[in-house]
């Protein structure tokens, strides 16, 4: 059943019946007015995140809201927000090179993190005087900052991808440096407030 862009099915795709509840597009209030009114009683309102879904559980008569990340798998969203990457580098980018690095970049976090590519930013400052052992040349300095899925298996994704990225500017991976943060919900500031309130 398609109720305007919600996208709403009664076919059991969880455990304990619950169905998904498909939103694509800007932040919008889930109310019980724009469900079947199979799904109305004691529905609790909420809000449902950009790409995200919204499971409803016919047990407790709720909506569970989680986003989707990058590969369409279930996101909790008190692990979205952020993440983002800086790049610091003696080699001077072509801006249309540097854009492209900046997009595949990006990709790479969002894939590599599992959160969704519209929480990600990326700044990269080149042409800057960096030595590494006492000597000029090309390196570079990397921070990637995320709020959770800072772990081993993701940081060597993340680590892999931007040296072999980096490599086309002529940086080999043995003057790179990335340094992975996991940083406290009340610790990243964002929209007058914190991730934690």
């Amino acid at each position: 059943l398609c109720i305007g862009s919600w996208y709403v099915s009664s076919s059991p795709q969880a455990t304990n019946g619950c169905a998904p509840i498909r939103r694509v597009g800007a932040t919008r209030k889930i109310s019980a007015s724009v469900l079947p009114s199979a799904f109305r009683p004691s529905l609790q309102a909420s809000s449902l995140l950009r790409g995200g879904v919204g499971i409803f559980d016919k047990t407790t008569r709720s909506v569970r809201i989680h986003a989707l990340g990058t590969s369409g798998e279930m996101v909790n969203p008190k692990d979205i927000g952020d993440p983002s990457l800086s790049v610091a580098t003696s080699v001077s980018m072509e801006k249309a090179k540097k854009m492209e690095f900046m997009k595949a970049a990006s990709k790479l976090l969002a894939n590599s993190l599992g959160k969704p590519e519209s929480y990600v930013a990326v700044v990269v400052q080149d042409n800057l005087d960096i030595i590494w052992g006492g000597e000029t040349g090309p390196a570079a300095m990397c921070q990637v900052v995320s709020l959770g899925s800072i772990n081993l298996e993701n940081n060597k994704k993340v680590s892999a991808g931007l040296c072999k990225m980096l490599k086309e500017f002529g940086i080999e991976g043995t003057k790179i440096y990335i340094e992975f943060r996991d940083v406290a919900r009340e610790n990243m500031g964002y929209d007058g407030k914190t991730f934690a309130g």
